[in-house]
């Protein structure tokens, strides 16, 4: 029976063995398949999380492109003389830029007489003024302006000079102060009386407007006309560069700001800068004649000029003076303190 038994199991096995040879597979195959889904599983991650990488330098990278930069948002900034800028704008760049200086020792006489004769043509820049503005003009004598049509460039006014020349005041455009704070004071006194003489520098107006403008700049007065605000502006820049007299910030900005209407504004042509000179023999003949003291310096009429001592203290301790207003162009080196129409005497 035992051996009956042992047949028939070893019978079955044989029947089963398919089947426990194909479980064996299956476990092989999951064996080796769990192991590798398992690192399937801990690797994705990895490779899902550093795909962002390079998306990320990428958009810095963009980002720089695509943020506006400070100078679109910011205030506009000065402009830059190029070659396209008119002179005005680049004239106005090329200013010394600075805070006023005191007024201390500002007088109206600290620039000469008022409308002295710089050139000796026998007339004073008041009338060669308005016989070079006035249109027609009418002269009584050599000199005196009488008539003529009259256009005042500040106000856009017209009329006839005979009715109104008690109303009409030749303004320096420029004022004299102004000037004096921004660099006049350290002239010599004979640049001073050419400055104020220099016709670039003076423009024929109403009293009223020349008063209400006094000492001011651009920078707080402007002409009534809006018209003529260009203009205006590009002649105050063309005295200053000519002059060497610099501008505060803010009459830099308001100067800059003017011009941003008219960008292609040009500036006058500044002109040679007044010298005193001798005038001709001839007209010298009609002059009364004045006692001058023997030791006086021979120059005034025939010869050359003396030099420009800055003081008649200087003057005389070089032997030279006086100098009489009229006859000896000198005279508009020094200040007339006593205005008695002599100096360095």
């Amino acid at each position: 029976m035992r051996g009956l038994r042992g047949i028939v199991t070893i019978q079955r096995l044989k029947s089963r063995w398919p089947l426990l040879v194909g479980l064996l597979s299956l476990l092989v195959v999951i064996g080796i398949a769990l192991p590798m889904a398992r690192n399937s599983n801990t690797t994705a991650p990895t490779s899902a999380a550093a795909t962002p990488a390079p998306s990320a330098t990428l958009t810095s990278e963009f980002a720089n492109e695509i943020t506006p930069s400070p100078e679109l948002t910011s205030a506009p900034a000065e402009v830059v003389p190029t070659a396209d800028v008119a002179p005005a704008i680049a004239d106005l760049n090329s200013l010394r830029v600075k805070g006023r200086a005191p007024r201390s020792g500002y007088a109206r006489d600290e620039f000469g007489p008022a409308w002295a004769d710089i050139d000796s043509n026998g007339c004073d820049t008041r009338n060669d003024i308005l016989n070079a503005e006035l249109t027609a003009a009418v002269v009584e004598g050599d000199c005196t302006v009488i008539a003529g049509g009259f256009t005042d460039p500040y106000t856009e006014m017209q009329g006839d000079f005979a009715s109104m020349r008690n109303s009409i005041q030749i303004d320096h455009v420029v004022a004299l102060s102004d000037a004096w704070q921004k660099g006049a004071q350290k002239w010599p006194f004979a640049k001073r009386v050419a400055f104020a003489n220099d016709p670039l520098e003076l423009q024929a107006t109403l009293g009223d407007v020349n008063q209400q403008k006094s000492d001011s700049d651009a920078a707080s007065w402007l002409p009534p006309s809006r018209q003529y605000w260009c203009p205006f502006v590009a002649q105050q820049i063309a005295i200053k560069k000519k002059y060497d007299l610099w501008v505060t910030p803010a009459e830099k900005d308001a100067m800059m700001r003017v011009l941003g209407s008219c960008p292609s504004q040009a500036v006058p042509v500044p002109g040679p800068q007044p010298t005193l000179a001798v005038g001709p023999a001839a007209r010298q003949d009609t002059t009364p004649p004045v006692d001058v003291p023997s030791d006086s310096s021979s120059s005034g009429v025939s010869g050359g000029l003396d030099p420009d001592f800055g003081t008649c203290r200087a003057a005389k301790a070089s032997g030279f003076g006086p100098y009489v207003n009229g006859v000896n162009p000198e005279y508009a080196y020094y200040r007339d303190a006593d205005h008695d129409g002599t100096v360095c005497e």
